[in-house]
């Protein structure tokens, strides 16, 4: 389904463009929202609209709310029905997450309104389509884990599992875009699962013309022990891997690797690390 169709489809739910526009893109960025995300979407103070698209989720079941320790109510889109509507009736946003995971998933959905100029690939099939369909790519070259049953008799492979924010520039018209991939890090001190995530990822990388990477954080102190994890795994690693050869685009991902405050939009400092 096309990004059109899915808006369309929720709006059969009694839902506003508008309304329906923003589920979708919350859905499909990690299944949870807050009031001012919402406002931020249509660029309006707060007010009633807000409370308008609460109300007619709430009641219909679609939303689901829950209150952080601080007080704020977060707001899950948990209904099958909603996912089904949109072609995603196997996506895990459905599913209720712990404060951590709920608080990235909030900072991604941060992150793309701030950057809403971009075409997002949010989800699996879109991602499938254009990594193997577009550029020819193999499947074992992509990110990939395998459930296997409880009985162990059957595994079902999925790609992308972490669904952090992947987008390619909005006004591209180039054969080969360059594809920009986040880590959306919610840790404080010190970055979190940077390394796993680039060890799953390096092997995409070499194989790819041109790539960029946004570290996105609300702690600056993150910023240069990234760097230094970034620069280890995807060079030296990358380098003496049998499955990624050496790559001279690696060289120019690793000179340009740098530090960026993005503009503060949604209320969050989000800052980034870029390799272009």
């Amino acid at each position: 389904m096309t990004n059109e169709e899915r808006i369309a489809a929720i709006q059969k739910f009694g839902y506003t463009e508008r309304e329906a526009a923003f589920l979708c893109l919350a859905a499909l960025h990690g299944g949870y929202f807050l009031r001012r995300q919402y406002n931020t979407f249509l660029q309006h103070r707060p007010g009633g609209t807000a409370d308008r698209l609460i109300e007619k989720a709430v009641i219909q079941g679609h939303v689901r709310i829950h209150e952080s320790p601080d007080r704020t109510f977060i707001y899950h889109i948990r209904a099958k029905s909603l996912f089904e509507a949109m072609g995603e009736e196997d996506n895990r946003n459905r599913r209720w997450r712990r404060p951590y995971s709920v608080k990235v998933k909030l900072m991604g959905l941060d992150f793309v309104l701030a950057h809403s100029e971009h075409r997002y690939l949010a989800t699996e099939t879109e991602k499938l389509e254009f990594f193997v369909g577009a550029l020819g790519l193999k499947r074992e070259w992509l990110p990939l884990r395998i459930y296997r049953s409880r009985d162990g008799r059957t595994q079902t492979t999925r790609y992308f599992v972490d669904k952090f924010p992947l987008f390619l520039p909005g006004a591209s018209s180039a054969p080969a875009p360059v594809v920009t991939f986040c880590y959306v890090d919610g840790n404080l001190g010190k970055p979190a699962g940077f390394d796993t995530h680039l060890l799953e990822y390096r092997q995409l990388f070499g194989r790819l013309e041109s790539v960029q990477v946004v570290y996105v954080s609300t702690d600056q102190r993150t910023f240069a022990k990234a760097e230094r994890i970034f620069r280890h795994l995807c060079g030296t690693l990358a380098a003496k891997s049998a499955r990624v050869p050496s790559d001279p685009d690696l060289g120019r991902l690793l000179g340009h690797f740098r530090a960026r405050v993005l503009p503060r939009k949604t209320g969050d400092r989000v800052f980034r690390q870029t390799a272009a």
